[in-house]
């Protein structure tokens, strides 16, 4: 069976647009645009459900730049707290990839958001 490279190109675009998203989200370039968070996380979702990676090590790899982003206190306060409220994508794909098969290690991903929520200044945990 011939690849397609039609596919193939699409693919490599896909994947080459989802790693320069990663990088604009990571360092809050363009800032102003806060829908590039979601473009991101759409796209690695592209990029799992054709097939092109496989689906834990894309959504962890989402949910890790999330949280390191969202604790840089470099970047400015809204886009870490606009990160920090995006977590909760790649973390429900984590579970349903993960929750059933390795519970502990589900459970630990869970007390990292956690954390991380805790640690914001405007956590109503912190201004309670």
């Amino acid at each position: 069976m011939k690849s397609d490279p039609i596919a193939a190109r699409s693919r490599d675009l896909t994947t080459a647009r989802w790693q320069r998203l990663h990088l604009q989200v990571r360092c809050a370039l363009k800032a102003e645009e806060p829908a590039r968070i979601r473009r991101y996380l759409h796209t690695g979702l592209q990029l799992v459900r054709s097939g092109t990676r496989p689906a834990v090590p894309v959504h962890m790899r989402m949910l890790q730049m999330l949280l390191r982003t969202a604790q840089y206190e470099a970047l400015p306060s809204f886009w870490r707290s606009a990160c920090l409220e995006h977590v909760n994508l790649p973390l429900a794909q984590l579970a349903s990839h993960l929750g059933l098969h390795d519970p502990l290690v589900m459970q630990a991903i869970e007390c990292a958001v956690q954390r991380a929520r805790d640690q914001r200044p405007d956590s109503p945990s912190r201004m309670a």
